[in-house]
């Protein structure tokens, strides 16, 4: 029997209040679906709208018992999560790392039937990946149109290609662009509350759970193809 006192029942409660009221937003990623490119807007003006922020990436299990990934918030001087991934390299926490996230319109997606459904996505890519790819691109081309994102390889192999599209895409003709006012208008979105859902604040109960036990220290840290994001506040570069 796992008994428990009153002050811990009311924080379990105040816990699962929160997590009924947080939104989810999707994150961008290819799907095995057998296609390797995707048709995008990014919810953006410039770089210097490109939210950029400094998390830890945490191993956590869903309740059907399968292994995940979620970005959360590094909380700087003194981060219990710091110290920790010092401390147990091999454990389910990352060091800290920077990442940017792009909000984007996926004009490729697909909903649960495979039917082409497009949606407000957000692509989180490492520091390096924005000096590499994402900057050279928008002092070239900007941010202003339709994006093609091919992927190439596989694992840490992959890598990504950036194109610009104008008026078709795959032999289709395409409707003319948007501003991003009008895309978020269109999708109902609010970025700043999406981010919280991508990369999350650890209330007290949930930091002792990942620090305070030692079950998830069996299962080492890997990097996986699905990077994520970084810090509440963000800052353009």
């Amino acid at each position: 029997m796992a008994r428990i006192n009153l002050t811990e029942m009311l924080n379990h409660e105040k816990e699962t209040q929160e997590n009924r009221g947080r939104k989810f937003a999707r994150n961008f990623y290819f799907k095995k679906n057998g296609r390797n490119n995707a048709l995008v807007k990014f919810l953006l003006n410039s770089t210097e709208d490109i939210p950029v922020f400094t998390t830890h990436t945490i191993q956590k299990i869903s309740k059907s018992g399968k292994r995940f990934f979620q970005e959360v918030d590094c909380m700087g001087e003194d981060c219990p999560l710091c110290n920790y991934a010092i401390n147990n390299p091999n454990g389910t926490v990352s060091f800290k790392h920077d990442k940017i996230v792009i909000p984007l319109v996926n004009f490729t997606a697909v909903d649960k039937d495979g039917n082409v459904a497009p949606a407000v996505e957000y692509w989180t890519r490492s520091a390096g990946f924005f000096s590499s790819t994402i900057l050279p691109f928008a002092e070239r081309f900007n941010f202003g149109g339709y994006i093609e994102i091919q992927k190439n390889g596989s694992g840490k192999q992959t890598t990504y290609t950036l194109y610009p599209v104008e008026d078709k895409f795959e032999g289709r003709p395409l409707e003319p662009v948007k501003s991003v006012d009008e895309y978020l208008s269109m999708y109902n979105t609010d970025i700043e509350s999406d981010l919280k859902s991508i990369v999350q604040s650890l209330s007290d109960n949930e930091l002792s759970a990942i620090i305070g036990g030692s079950a998830g220290d069996e299962v080492p840290f890997t990097e996986s193809g699905n990077e994520v994001p970084v810090r509440r506040n963000t800052h353009g570069f």
